[in-house]
């Protein structure tokens, strides 16, 4: 499902005997409708036994079936997309502090819908720090 099929119609003219070859593109979409939970978890969420990271930013794209549509988790971590086609869609995920999550998810033609769960990497540390420009004197001696 979602994908785009391509081949070639001959076509016969009887009065002249020639034959033509016409491209054809159907794209095969299903009428069939499902959601998509998505859980966003990372390093804290696991080792603590707490729920996902609320207020990830979830974009969801398919660009065969012209859609993109962005939430944000709730508090407990799960964004959820509804009225979607079954195919394989693009998710990126987006937190504070998180090293981001892009990969593809496959969106199955079921009534429960599909579940699928992102992991974040936290930056737990960060540095700063400040560069303080510093003059050398510097004497030679040539002998």
């Amino acid at each position: 499902l979602g994908s785009l099929l391509s081949f070639a119609v001959l076509v016969h003219a009887p009065s002249t005997g020639a034959f033509v070859s016409v491209p054809v593109q159907v794209k095969v979409v299903s009428e069939l409708r499902t959601t998509l939970s998505v859980t966003v978890y990372d390093e804290v969420s696991v080792y603590l036994n707490q729920s996902g990271v609320p207020g990830a930013l979830v974009t969801l794209s398919n660009s065969f079936l012209g859609f993109r549509n962005s939430t944000f988790s709730d508090a407990f971590g799960k964004a959820y997309f509804f009225d979607l086609s079954p195919s394989t869609y693009d998710l990126m995920v987006t937190a504070p502090s998180h090293v981001s999550f892009s990969g593809p998810v496959e969106v199955k033609p079921s009534p429960r819908g599909t579940s699928f769960m992102a992991f974040l990497s936290a930056q737990l540390v960060t540095w700063t720090w400040v560069v303080t420009p510093v003059q050398v004197t510097q004497t030679y001696t040539m002998t």
